[in-house]
């Protein structure tokens, strides 16, 4: 199996994503989310805009693009937003930008992410 690269192929992610886990938990504690907001910091994938959408979440706030490395699912993505954007109870997919606090929490674990990688392939 070839390594990936974290952060990428999150189309091809054997684990239960962010969004698919709030949306499980919220189900298990009986938590209605429907026209709420939801902060991830990876543009959803194709599965977890279907899973969002279907929810009838309000806005999903992303700061990180994520093109989809198939230009099909690519189109496919966009044009489900623009549907639920349009549907009676709206779900809009929003870029953010984050202030200088988050900017500063993820440059932390940037650094201790290589830390943590350079102390693991020592070991090696």
């Amino acid at each position: 199996m070839d390594a990936v690269l974290s952060g990428t192929q999150l189309d091809r992610c054997v684990c239960v994503h962010a969004e698919q886990n709030a949306l499980l938990a919220a189900a298990r504690f009986g938590v209605r989310v429907e026209d709420d907001e939801c902060w991830v910091t990876t543009e959803p994938c194709l599965d977890c805009t279907k899973q969002l959408i279907q929810a009838e979440l309000g806005e999903i706030y992303y700061w990180k693009p994520y093109p989809l490395p198939n230009p099909e699912s690519q189109t496919l993505r966009d044009e489900m937003r623009r549907h639920a954007a349009e549907k009676e109870k709206k779900t809009t997919f929003i870029a953010w930008t984050p202030d200088s606090d988050v900017l500063e929490l993820e440059a932390r674990y940037s650094a201790i992410k290589s830390r943590l990688e350079d102390y693991v392939r020592a070991q090696s």
